[in-house]
């Protein structure tokens, strides 16, 4: 429901924010809400964070594939959307992996602690560094 409703308010958000930030906090939220599924596992938190977190998935991964498309060559866009979505595939299924192999040895509650952390530091260092540069058209039309 949370991914319903985070596809509709898409274009809304992007109105408000650059694709390139809206990505970057999206995706750091994101970590925070998966985070706090190890850090309260109560059920009635886990089943609104599971929400806010499909909205939130929503918010990252199609501002993600406007940027790449905006930022690629049109005679190379087939080609890096194939590998993009390799890599997010492969990094399902490695985050299925890793996160199983350590159930049994952390617990349920702090793999999401520490797989939601780990995507919050990268979000939250990107953000801090600088961010994701916008096209040189959009700067361009910014600036104007």
């Amino acid at each position: 429901m949370g991914a319903i409703l985070g596809g509709l308010a898409i274009p809304y958000l992007l109105r408000r924010l650059p694709r390139e930030r809206l990505f970057l906090l999206a995706l750091f939220l994101f970590g925070l809400f998966e985070a706090s599924i190890g850090a309260f596992p109560l059920f009635a938190w886990v089943l609104l964070a599971f929400f806010i977190s499909g909205f939130l998935n929503m918010a990252f991964i199609v501002p993600a594939r406007s940027i790449l498309q905006l930022n690629t060559p049109q005679e190379m866009r087939g080609r890096i959307f194939a590998a993009f979505s390799a890599v997010m595939n492969a990094a399902v299924l490695l985050g299925t992996l890793w996160g199983g192999a350590l159930e049994g040895w952390m617990g349920a509650p702090r793999v999401f602690l520490l797989a939601g952390a780990m995507v919050s530091l990268a979000a939250g260092y990107t953000l801090l560094t600088g961010g994701i540069p916008a096209p040189q058209e959009t700067r361009q039309t910014q600036e104007a």
